[in-house]
């Protein structure tokens, strides 16, 4: 039985996508996946004999550097310095949380508390356990992130390696699984000379890894002066014991507030320059994420590093003169983002269902209104062209607009809506003025092939573009910093899809379908690639989506029918090429893995059940945490399957154009496959990619709205330029196809 798809299954999942969309800014959050690690970048620290010492706070930020911090400024001098994404199992990261981390090696946190605020951090009790550590291991089995409080200390105690730990975080850090924390432990002195000679001692005295808690910078905390000061006796205490060769780690481990931030973050050691920070984990210059600070402290030990989904920080090999303004910049431009973020998208998703309802209700003309001109019919199509196309241009205005500092401006908001708009004004001029014009798909395709190009380019450029865009990777949530994340996936996808529609459609017109075949399977299998490669898009979800996709794109330019047999087929390619890539992936060193080779592990040591539970979780989590707005997107959707579908079968099915038959001419409006025979297929792939990316991803259902976005905007442009290109009758045209003269001669 061959597979096919009607127009009330496209705009049903069209409903859906603009349902998933409003849903995931209703929980106030962008789409997000959990990151891996990657391939490092830059120069590195390697694992030495020379001790360790980890200086943690939490709070602490590089716009809170000045004159009045001495010790935090003196940084800049010997470490390589980043911004660091702390966000743990929930957006604000609370001191425990910060210091579990540490424990864990990845995601935890301590319990939510009753006022929902955090836990204050206190020493060892008297049996020399750590207070509420029960309350970690409960957190850590339902938090669904694998974490295991204890790692640290147990990879620490099992290795025989001495430890001392000063503070109430510190005892957090180097606890084994049992609480009790290694080595010795002792509170955090009043005075910051005491600190000093502590710290000294340790080192003097052969213990191979320190662990201070310099206090936090809260309401109910320590002031940043204190940390300051801890931090200068610290360091200083490390200097009286001559152990240069060692490797120091300060980073600031959570928030301060109820709002999230990047966090100060510097390392020291062999190898390091006194430049920026980065890590695999982000590929990116001057980003690294909390689960790194584990990792450099586990692989400076030499210590074994499974079970971690951090990477070693390392420093690149160039920076700006002003390292801590660029830094401070960064996360400006985080924190300016996050807030903007579901305004954006709910304009993207209100853009949409006025274009959906324009072209529903105000496009619609019932038989027997008065005769409309052919300057007006002309001037209709034209204005729905030109509103679909800049609609259609949104996304990738809102992302390229991040090459500007708009997040600068007085009111970013107004700066960024600027910026963008002079993207699609001109994007829209191109697509429109082009020697594509006069084609059907020509100016849609534009629009679409600019789309792909730039997120293409981004992608195989390191994704720096995305990096805080409000359609792009948020970087407070400490997700994926690089390759392709759920929109760039679904906005690339779709658009390359309509962009090599628009380029093999006059050859299959022509007959010349081995050729169109052709092109779209190179096409498809560079995305692919692009999509998959470890090195570049390291996508997991996106090959199981992309090769079904181009796949019945593919054999519908050749002329073949999509059958169940052959749909079996393509799902089991795709399924080969993904597990290819994980594979490939796997066989890396541990430390150079992204997560496609980290799920292999994680499979292998049977962990994969949890994965999945979670990417489950993460997408009913967007519907089911707001039941009233849940109900409200709902309802959203039986509006726009109700409000559509009568009116696009009319639109297809009619001989004679129906209520849109002023605008045609009195054609049916079918016969736009006729002038794009290619139209129909591009339509069944992108449906296809967006399904199955949906099916594949956490945070998932973003994938088809956001798809949907682009594709339907395109759609409508493009037959509002086939309307264009219609010839004109003899005389104006009522609703219905019958023209003025025609009906007087009846």
């Amino acid at each position: 039985m061959p597979l096919t798809l009607s127009g009330r299954g496209l705009l049903a999942a069209s409903g859906l996508a603009v349902a998933g969309l409003t849903a995931a800014l209703l929980a106030g959050a962008g789409p997000a996946v959990a990151a891996g690690t990657g391939v490092t970048t830059g120069t590195g620290s390697t694992a030495t004999d020379g001790p360790v010492v980890l200086l943690g706070t939490t709070g602490v930020r590089w716009s809170d550097v000045s004159g009045a911090t001495p010790a935090l400024a003196g940084l800049a001098s010997q470490f390589a310095l980043g911004d660091a994404a702390v966000r743990s199992v929930r957006q604000v990261a609370c001191p425990a949380d910060g210091w579990l981390a540490v424990s864990a090696g990845t995601r935890a946190a301590d319990v939510q508390q009753p006022d929902g605020g955090c836990r204050p951090l206190t020493g060892p009790t008297a049996d020399g356990a750590v207070p509420g550590w029960a309350d970690y291991l409960t957190a850590a089995a339902d938090d669904g992130y694998d974490a295991r409080p204890g790692l640290l200390g147990d990879r620490v105690a099992g290795a025989g390696l001495a430890v001392r730990s000063i503070g109430a975080g510190a005892a957090i850090a180097t606890a084994t699984s049992g609480g009790v924390p290694v080595g010795t432990w002792s509170d955090l002195p009043a005075q910051a000379a005491d600190l000093r000679i502590q710290v000294a001692e340790a080192l003097t005295g052969g213990d191979r890894l320190v662990v201070v808690d310099l206090g936090s910078v809260r309401t109910d905390g320590s002031t940043l002066a204190q940390v300051d000061e801890r931090l200068a006796a610290a360091l200083a205490g490390v200097h009286d014991a001559g152990v240069g060769a060692g490797t120091v780690v300060v980073a600031s481990l959570a928030d301060r507030d109820d709002t999230p931030a990047l966090q100060l973050a510097a390392v020291r050691g062999p190898g390091v320059e006194a430049t920026l920070a980065t890590s695999s984990s982000t590929r990116q210059i001057g980003l690294v994420v909390g689960t790194d600070v584990v990792a450099t402290v586990v692989h400076a030990l030499g210590l074994p590093d499974d079970g971690l989904v951090g990477a070693p920080v390392t420093s690149t090999r160039r920076a700006p003169a002003d390292r801590v303004a660029a830094l401070v910049d960064t996360a400006l431009h985080a924190s300016v983002a996050r807030p903007l973020v579901p305004a954006f998208y709910l304009g993207l998703v209100l853009l949409n269902i006025a274009l959906y309802a324009a072209v529903a209700f105000g496009l619609a003309r019932a038989p027997g209104r008065r005769a409309v001109g052919e300057r007006h019919r002309a001037a209709t199509a034209r204005g729905v062209q030109l509103v679909a196309l800049s609609v259609g241009a949104v996304p990738v205005g809102l992302l390229t607009a991040n090459l500007v500092p708009w997040w600068r401006a007085d009111v970013p908001a107004l700066a960024l809506a600027a910026a963008s708009l002079v993207v699609v004004a001109a994007l829209v001029t191109v697509a429109l003025l082009g020697p594509w014009r006069r084609a059907v798909l020509g100016p849609a395709g534009a629009v679409a092939a600019v789309t792909c190009a730039v997120l293409v380019v981004d992608v195989a450029t390191g994704g720096r573009l995305q990096i805080s865009a409000v359609i792009g990777a948020p970087t407070l949530a400490a997700g994926r910093f690089y390759g392709f994340n759920n929109t760039a996936f679904a906005l690339a996808t779709a658009a390359t899809l309509f962009a090599v529609t628009a380029v093999v459609d006059p050859w299959v017109r022509v007959g010349r379908r081995g050729l169109a075949a052709g092109v779209v399977a190179v096409t498809g299998l560079g995305l692919t690639v692009l999509d998959g490669a470890p090195e570049l898009g390291a996508d997991f979800g996106g090959p199981p989506a992309v090769v079904p996709a181009f796949t019945v794109l593919a054999l519908l330019a050749w002329g073949a029918r999509i059958t169940w047999r052959r749909a079996a087929w393509v799902l089991a390619g795709a399924a080969a090429v993904t597990a290819a890539f994980a594979g490939i992936d796997w066989l890396r060193p541990a430390d150079q893995r992204t997560h496609l080779g980290q799920l292999v592990q994680t499979a292998i040591d049977g962990g994969l059940w949890d994965v999945i539970a979670r990417k489950a979780s993460a997408n009913l989590a967007i519907i089911g945490n707001n039941r009233p707005l849940t109900l409200l997107t709902l309802a959203g959707v039986v509006f726009v399957v109700a409000a559509l579908v009568r009116p696009v079968r009319r639109l297809v099915l009619s001989p004679d154009g129906g209520r849109y038959g002023w605008l045609s001419h009195g054609t049916a409006l079918g016969a736009i496959t006729v002038a794009a025979p290619m139209l129909a297929p591009c339509l069944m792939a992108t449906a296809t990619a967006l399904l199955i990316g949906f099916a594949m991803n956490d945070s998932g259902i973003a994938i088809p709205a956001l798809g949907v976005s682009i594709t339907v905007p395109l759609l409508i442009a493009t037959c509002a330029t086939w309307l264009r290109g219609l010839p004109a009758p003899d005389g104006p045209v009522r609703a219905g196809g019958v023209t003025a003269a025609g009906e007087a001669g009846a």
